[in-house]
């Protein structure tokens, strides 16, 4: 379904990339927005641990959201499209529910996984497997891609070097979630990184309108994947 995808290699879809631990922030220290940085797991110094304000008395099975501290509040995004029109709403979160409409592709963006009530919420309406709802709050989940059920879910990376040859590489996690007609993407904090895609339905460029959802999921894979070439470059 998601044509190209060999091109994520780019943003860390390899086999050969080993798993990182599922339940701990290790080898990384935050910056004063609550960012990752990387460094070598070896190294002194304080390691701000995630689980520190995780409620541990949640029913098992319960996600939990493991990264950084952030404050930002949360908003989720709804665009549908088809070849004639494009519609954005922002929802609030007792609209969130799957879409109704089946003449149009539908994109929900969230940006805020620390909200795991409201990430939670997203899964539940779309019926996304428990362990697909996990990955996407696990921002220590290393990058790969499963299918659940028909609903293929890639976890990938966004990488940012603040300035060239000064400060660490700082990482953020980012979760697409594939369905029949509709296309969810999760962010760990508000970037514009599909601002290019957004761009490019609302002025109908190329054939994305025309297309359906595995299109557009392509579409803000390949924004993920320019991005990291871009990073790199100014290295």
């Amino acid at each position: 379904m998601l044509h190209g995808l060999g091109t994520a290699e780019d943003c860390g879809l390899r086999g050969s990339l080993g798993p990182l631990p599922r339940r701990r922030v290790v080898g990384w220290r935050t910056g004063s927005s609550g960012e990752r940085r990387g460094r070598s797991p070896n190294h002194g110094g304080s390691t701000w641990m995630a689980l520190q304000h995780t409620d541990l008395h949640q029913p098992p099975g319960s996600p939990v959201y493991v990264g950084p501290r952030h404050d930002h509040v949360v908003s989720v995004v709804m665009v549908q499209y088809n070849g004639s029109e494009v519609v954005q709403t922002h929802l609030p979160p007792g609209a969130i529910a799957a879409p109704s409409r089946t003449d149009a592709v539908t994109w929900i963006h969230l940006d805020g996984l620390h909200d795991v009530e409201l990430v939670s919420r997203v899964g539940d309406a779309f019926s996304l497997h428990h362990l697909a709802v996990e990955d996407i709050v696990t921002v220590d989940t290393r990058a790969k891609s499963e299918t659940y059920d028909g609903v293929v879910v890639v976890n990938a990376k966004r990488l940012r070097v603040p300035v060239p040859g000064v400060g660490d590489i700082i990482e953020h996690h980012i979760t697409l979630v594939l369905g029949r007609r509709w296309v969810l993407s999760f962010a760990e904090v508000p970037e514009p990184i599909f601002a290019s895609v957004r761009s490019r339905l609302a002025a109908g460029l190329g054939r994305i309108r025309e297309m359906d959802a595995d299109y557009l999921s392509h579409a803000l894979l390949g924004a993920i994947v320019d991005e990291w070439r871009g990073e790199v470059e100014r290295l």
